[in-house]
């Protein structure tokens, strides 16, 4: 099964209605959904947008291993940029062929429907099913001020359209829409350009969106592991603490002499404490003092063998 034709039919079956934005004024005005990016522009009754629910049945019919998927989602936003771009500059000449056919039953050939621009009363005639009428109406607006300008500049005649032209600011390309008299340029701007950032779908964004959530519940497990940890060091010390001085109230009360080889090894042990704390101020070098007196106020406080 071809994939150009199913998308095409899920753009048309998911085209948007009429879109309302903002200037950067802050003024409202309205657009309809001339490219792929405009799909995510409105949200459907179900809180979906438009280009969800393209994807969304699109998946359901064609499938790809999982180790492809994001690369089958960047693919896919190329493909359905083209075919929303083609299913857009398709509806004038279907348009015109239609009013041909269907309107004034005068049937013409397909080059000639390509080439003939009818006005914008004929246009609105020729509505395409999957369109609204406010977002048909948009589009027609766009498409005759287009070719109005393209035929002014061609003849070179001054008439009312030039002089609508130059007061609302015509655009080089020639997309400044005009309805009844001149309109602000700023809002037809802003018309035009209307993308903004698109919600981000995709299968990337959602693994990443995933990993991060693990990341953070990671985090919290072991924060609460080490706050149980340390809890438990906590009590240990205070038991250590708490059974020495036990053990040396018992020692003295019972009066138990401690056997001689023991206090040697402690002995020892304090005796190589006592040198490895010399050596190492032996080593170093302290501001606005000598190391012998160091080693002096050491001693007489007991902390340091002489």
């Amino acid at each position: 099964m071809k994939k150009g034709p199913i998308l095409g039919v899920l753009l048309k079956q998911e085209y948007p209605p009429i879109i309302e934005g903002t200037t950067r004024d802050g003024r409202p005005f309205k657009y309809h959904a001339s490219k792929w990016e405009h799909y995510s522009h409105i949200l459907r009754d179900d809180a979906q947008t438009p280009d969800d629910r393209v994807k969304q049945e699109f998946w359901s019919i064609y499938s790809v291993p999982k180790e492809f998927e994001d690369e089958a989602d960047h693919v896919f936003e190329k493909y359905a940029r083209t075919q929303c771009k083609n299913m857009m500059y398709q509806a004038r000449p279907d348009a015109s062929e239609h009013y041909y056919h269907e309107i004034i039953k005068s049937p013409k050939s397909d080059t000639f429907a390509y080439a003939k621009l009818l006005t914008f009363e004929e246009y609105m005639q020729c509505k395409p099913e999957w369109f609204t009428d406010e977002a048909w109406e948009s589009l027609c607006k766009m498409t005759t001020m287009k070719h109005c300008k393209k035929s002014i500049q061609r003849t070179g005649k001054s008439n009312l359209l030039i002089i609508a032209y130059n007061i609302g600011g015509g655009l080089p390309h020639g997309r400044l829409a005009i309805g009844n008299g001149a309109v602000n340029k700023a809002t037809i701007i802003d018309a035009a350009k209307a993308s903004g950032t698109r919600p981000t779908t995709s299968r990337a964004f959602q693994n990443l969106l995933a990993i991060y959530e693990e990341s953070l519940a990671n985090v919290g497990r072991l924060t609460e592991q080490n706050n149980a940890l340390v809890q438990q060091n906590a009590a240990l010390t205070r038991d250590v603490k708490r059974n020495g001085r036990v053990l040396e109230l018992t020692i003295n009360k019972v009066q138990i002499e401690i056997p001689p080889d023991l206090l040697q090894e402690e002995e020892n042990d304090m005796k190589w404490v006592h040198t490895a704390i010399k050596q190492q101020l032996a080593t170093c070098r302290l501001p606005g003092s000598r190391n012998d007196d160091v080693l002096a106020i050491l001693c007489r406080s007991g902390c340091i063998l002489p």
